[in-house]
């Protein structure tokens, strides 16, 4: 197959793709896609580029440029071996990681520490008023987890919104979240920011440990012999990558910044197995 073809018209053509799927398959593919950028084995890319192409057969016309050059007769990327295939790798990932950065969908990630169905809705409807007031529609593509509650969805931005104003909401909204955390009584943001930060903070009163994650805003709560400790992040593309390639960091709140910042220095996150 002509993946490596394929993959280099992804990035050319991906607003138009973009138009061919639904919601829950534009989640998929930036997940993909991100998982494919992170990734620095030419075989498991290989892999994930395969399960792009899968998809995107499935959901765009037989005579889309991409599908066309994916009948090429040039195969896998390690089919050719050594600094030009690598060459052809890295050239791959830059078009590609431009393309997410300016994207308009967002990961809508909770891991919650408790078995209660009551208390975990309670979370998940907090988060989602903080979607819609951060400027974005979903979320889609839920998928959960049971035990401690683990939930994957996406959200996409309302067409009406510019990139400045997504970003000027999201730092409003950061800010909320903080103020009950600082020592001021500074009111810097407006009554539907705070009301929003404050019914997310409430509703993980009862949990001992959680990550929340809405697009690159990172909640992260664990328990010391102290008490509660509540971290408010604003993630960095390379992170939104590694927790793209690694949600399981989300799993482990106490530990979840020290392991994220080993998965981007060192390509894995703390306790992950080493073989071969």
């Amino acid at each position: 197959m002509g993946l490596l073809n394929a993959m280099t018209l992804l990035a050319q053509e991906w607003d138009d793709v973009l138009s061919y799927l639904d919601p829950g398959q534009v989640g998929v593919l930036r997940d993909l896609t991100t998982q494919f950028v992170a990734e620095r084995d030419a075989d498991r890319s290989g892999d994930i580029a395969e399960q792009i192409m899968a998809m995107l057969t499935e959901a765009l016309p037989v005579s889309h440029p991409v599908l066309t050059a994916l009948l090429s007769p040039v195969d896998r990327f390690q089919a050719t071996p050594g600094p030009a295939a690598d060459r052809a790798w890295f050239g791959l990932t830059g078009p590609l990681q431009a393309r997410l950065a300016a994207s308009t969908e967002i990961a809508v990630d909770a891991y919650l520490d408790t078995d209660d169905p009551a208390a975990a809705a309670r979370v998940f409807g907090a988060m989602d008023v903080l979607v819609r007031l951060l400027g974005y529609d979903g979320p889609f593509g839920e998928q959960i987890t049971y035990g401690s509650f683990f939930r994957r969805a996406w959200a996409i931005a309302k067409s009406a919104l510019t990139a400045e104003e997504l970003t000027s909401r999201l730092a409003k909204v950061e800010r909320a979240l903080e103020l009950p955390y600082l020592d001021t009584k500074q009111a810097e943001v407006d009554t539907q920011e705070a009301e929003a930060a404050g019914k997310l903070l409430s509703s993980l009163a009862d949990i001992p440990q959680a990550c929340v994650r809405v697009g690159a805003l990172l909640l992260v709560k664990y328990q010391e012999p102290t008490g509660p400790v509540v971290l408010i992040r604003n993630l960095s593309q390379p992170e939104m990558l590694a927790l793209a390639r690694y949600p399981e960091i989300q799993k482990n709140p106490s530990q979840a910044l020290d392991a994220l910042a080993l998965a981007i220095t060192s390509g894995r996150p703390a306790g992950e197995e080493i073989t071969g």
